[in-house]
């Protein structure tokens, strides 16, 4: 008889979640991309042009208010936080990392001080806090991310 770990383990349920790179198309559909990534992660019919269609942004993108309040709508609960680059490594992944102050990318997960992102403009990247500290990184926009109601579609 195996018991319910060993089985939700063989079954992977609740296991394997997997964190999708989703390319931006726009310069300006950075924040977009990252939520497309972060619902899709969560169990969301998520792509680019279905989230564009439904949520038009202009030219200057998205603000973090404006992310927080598209991934409300989408089902997903969000709350903004102040870390400084040292702590980086706490976060509970996926998590969306104002960047350069002005770009979003979804922070995959931190091993061996390293930071490994998500970037809608250039895909996979590893980045080391330790080597630029502080350089790209605004403390003032980590977001972070659950499931608030069950998945939508907006592909």
């Amino acid at each position: 008889m195996t018991d319910s770990s060993e089985a939700d383990r063989i079954l992977h349920f609740g296991l394997g979640r997997r964190l999708p790179v989703v390319h931006q198309s726009e310069t300006s559909e950075c924040g977009l991309a990252c939520l497309a990534m972060v619902g899709s992660y969560f169990g969301h019919d998520l792509d680019l042009p279905g989230l564009r269609k439904r949520f038009p942004i202009g030219a200057r993108g998205m603000r973090l208010s404006d992310l927080m309040r598209v991934a409300e709508r989408l089902g997903l609960a969000s709350r903004p936080l102040r870390l400084e680059v040292e702590q980086i490594g706490q976060l509970q992944a996926p998590a969306i990392l104002h960047w350069d102050l002005d770009h979003f990318v979804v922070l995959h997960s931190v091993r061996r001080g390293r930071a490994v992102l998500h970037d809608p403009a250039r895909g996979r990247v590893v980045h080391s806090p330790s080597t630029s500290p502080g350089s790209r990184w605004n403390s003032r926009a980590p977001v972070i991310f659950s499931q608030k109601s069950p998945p939508v579609a907006c592909a």
